[in-house]
């Protein structure tokens, strides 16, 4: 079982290392580790607890900001949002997938005697002011002084759109005609930048209903899988948990009238704050694959499927979770319907086909409706590096068309408004995005695809029904799509399994494919990465997790090493989801269609493996991951740390990182009061040495077992400890 240690820390300092700074890639080494160490374990304190000086800029800035907040009063709220995330974190330029990186704002390049070094995590403030940051920590003040007038064009090509931005133009036009010494005008400028990010994130927290998204632990849920009652009995009582096998009935009945209070507290006790339900539609049965009912984005029409409840229970139970903290988040999948479909009889036209029979039948679909006559229409599709690839129980919607996208949406208000949920996850979101709809189907489309994105005019419908309903957005691999197209179409959380390109050219590194890797270097630059949108504001924030719907069962994949990754994955302080079976270290009998539970065959959770060594594990760390945020609030902060001993970097096979208080506020004399969360990658115990002046960690003598039960702790370090047992 996993640890705990308690430990006071110490007087002694740090020698943290690490590597290249978040997002650099095949740019230049600094010069020093000694700055990157120091400005990796203490950024996330500093951005939150902002000390400066007195200088002239003081009064000035005040003014500033009170100039700003009167020009944004004036602005509507969904234009306010658009323009607070352009400036915090989009930039400007064409918003379409479509458009060429030279005509947007790209991300600052910091320079050293000219030659690239490090490249902001994003073109807006919020990218700037943090790598600025670690540019200047790494380098020192004099190299941050010799960019000073790039950092002044920079940062008025950015605010020069923004009519509330005025009072900031002004600013840095003062700035630049200053008579004053270099060094007093850089402090006078990050000064200004720092407390406008800040102010401007505020505004973001108090106009954005769905910030909520950034602390979501969402608890995912296939109905065709999830026998309420048998989970009920298995945590009530383990003589009580149900036999399963092969053979046992797909579908629980009724589920949503099933689902009592009961079930919702015990998402709360392990400290989830969403459902989100998989299953909830009717399901196509033309073409579908084996016994197990359809897929469950093979859908039919868009209501919830009488079989699992009715519309007032439905409602019943989606207003009971929010009394109890718990909000609900639905599927939907706007690049296809079922061959079944409605729609499909009551017009094809609205989807990809032809009216002549085309010589190659590959990838169609033939329909001879009784009064339009005969259409051959595409299945459901994409494109990737391989070729076009297509799902044989679906029909690809033409999202070029108007009329379409006019339904879609309609779908899409018409769950928001009937049922009140507070979330859509939008299924192969990337797909959709106008880069990869030209890609795949070209010509094929009946329409000139619209300047503005459908995933944009989806989520700002979305947000007219209900400003708090979040938009969740699925990205796989093989896409050109760019972290910044699905920001700036209102997505508010990316489910990521894959990599994603940044623009400018580097890679957001993403979590599931890091802890894949085994990596430790990888695994840290995942962890660099996250530390940033966890505290960025104006973009979209990623979902953690390990196992998943689309992947086989995450102790397949990844091994022994599933014990660490899952720790780790459950004590970020960003959104989580965690998949309803791995608790039971649930696998389905029938793996052929390579997942987790198959969408092709009967399967249900059978949850006697709550009681298994891994399912306490499970437990465990989720219970952990709730004392954390009661301990030390629900806005953590967190810094990736590394390995201190000898040996050289990365050879010491162990990742991890600080979680402490959102008010801590690290200074050389204060002691650090947070937990350390680590854990072991190889198969062989290790012993090493973690201290850290700036954070006031240690001396600490830490001792992980190899990867498995015993590889992976918690730390509590300084004066603010819980009782574990």
């Amino acid at each position: 079982m996993t640890d705990i240690y308690h430990n006071q820390g110490s007087d002694q300092g740090p020698r943290l290392s690490l590597s290249v700074p978040p997002g650099v890639s095949g740019l230049s080494q600094p010069s020093t580790n000694d700055a990157l160490q120091r400005f990796a374990a203490s950024q996330i304190f500093a951005f939150n607890n902002l000390q400066f000086p007195k200088d002239p800029a003081g009064t000035r800035v005040s003014e500033l900001l009170t100039q700003q907040s009167t020009w944004i009063e004036a602005a509507a709220p969904l234009a306010l949002l658009a323009e607070l995330r352009t400036v915090l974190s989009i930039g400007h330029g064409p918003a379409d997938s479509r458009a060429s990186s030279s005509l947007q704002t790209l991300p600052y390049i910091f320079r050293l005697q000219g030659n690239p070094v490090m490249q902001a995590n994003n073109p807006g403030l919020e990218g700037f002011v943090f790598g600025e940051r670690f540019f200047r920590q790494c380098y020192g003040d004099e190299a941050s002084q010799a960019l000073l007038p790039h950092y002044i064009d920079y940062l008025r090509d950015l605010a020069r759109p923004v009519a509330w931005l005025r009072p900031l133009l002004h600013a840095l036009g003062d700035l630049e005609d200053s008579k004053a010494p270099d060094d007093v005008r850089l402090r006078q400028l990050l000064h200004l930048t720092e407390l406008t990010t800040i102010e401007l994130q505020g505004l973001l927290r108090a106009n954005d209903g769905a910030q909520w998204t950034r602390s979501l632990r969402a608890y995912h849920a296939y109905t065709s899988a999830t026998p309420l009652a048998a989970r009920r009995a298995a945590y009530g009582d383990e003589m009580l948990a149900t036999e399963t096998s092969e053979c046992d009935e797909a579908r629980s009945p009724q589920w949503f009238r099933d689902l009592s209070e009961s079930d919702l507290l015990l998402l709360k006790d392990y400290g989830f704050n969403a459902l989100r339900v998989m299953g909830t539609y009717p399901r196509g049965q033309e073409n579908c694959k084996g016994d197990g009912g359809g897929s469950p984005f093979s859908i039919r029409r868009y209501e919830v499927d009488p079989e699992l409840g009715s519309l007032e229970e439905v409602k019943g139970v989606i207003a009971a979770g929010q009394r109890h903290g718990i909000r609900t988040i639905f599927e939907f999948v706007p690049n296809h319907t079922s061959v079944d479909a409605d729609l499909v009889r009551e017009d094809p036209s609205l989807y990809v086909h032809v009216r002549h029979e085309p010589s190659d039948l590959t990838g169609y679909y033939e329909l001879d409706h009784p009064t339009e006559g005969r259409f051959w229409i595409r299945h459901g599709g994409y494109q990737d590096y391989s070729g076009r690839h297509y799902f044989s129980d679906t029909l690809q919607l033409d999202l070029s068309n108007p009329e379409t996208r006019s339904r879609v949406i309609g779908w899409a208000r018409n769950l928001v408004r009937e049922y009140g949920i507070h979330g859509l996850r939008i299924d192969m979101s990337h797909h959709i995005l106008h880069t990869n709809l030209s890609a795949c189907w070209g010509d094929e489309l009946a329409c000139e695809l619209p300047s503005k994105e459908f995933l944009a005019e989806l989520t700002e419908n979305l947000k007219r029904e209900n400003r708090a309903v979040a938009v969740l957005g699925e990205v796989l691999g093989g896409t050109s799509v760019e972290f910044e197209h699905l920001s700036a179409a209102g997505i508010d959380l990316i489910y990521n399994l894959d990599d994603i390109r940044v623009r400018g050219g580097h890679e957001h590194v993403g979590w599931f494919q890091a802890l894949k890797s085994q990596d430790p270097e990888r695994i840290g630059l995942a962890l660099q990465r996250a530390e940033f949108l966890q505290w960025q504001r104006g973009g979209a924030g990623t979902v953690t997790f390990v196992g998943q719907h689309d992947r086989p069962a995450p102790w397949r994949e990844l091994g022994d090493w599933v014990w660490g990754a899952l720790f780790l994955t459950i004590l970020q302080p960003g959104p989580l989801c965690l998949y309803a079976g791995t608790e039971a270290q649930f696998k389905s009998p029938c793996a052929e269609d390579g997942k987790m539970i198959s969408f092709a065959h009967s399967s249900t959770i059978d949850w006697r493996g709550i009681f298994s060594e891994f399912g306490e594990h499970v437990h465990f760390s989720l219970l952990q991951a709730r004392k954390l945020r009661t301990l030390y609030g629900d806005d953590l902060r967190m810094t990736p740390l590394r390995s201190t001993t000898t040996t050289a970097a990365f050879e010491v096979p162990w990742v991890g990182f600080a979680l402490s208080p959102p008010d801590a506020l690290a200074t050389q004399d204060q002691k650090f009061s947070g937990a350390l969360v680590l854990a072991n990658l190889s198969a062989e115990a290790v012993n090493f040495t973690l201290e850290d002046k700036v954070l006031g960690i240690g001396p600490l003598e830490l001792a992980l077992g190899p990867k498995g039960p015993q590889g992976q702790k918690l730390v509590l370090v300084g004066t603010r400890t819980h009782n574990n047992n």
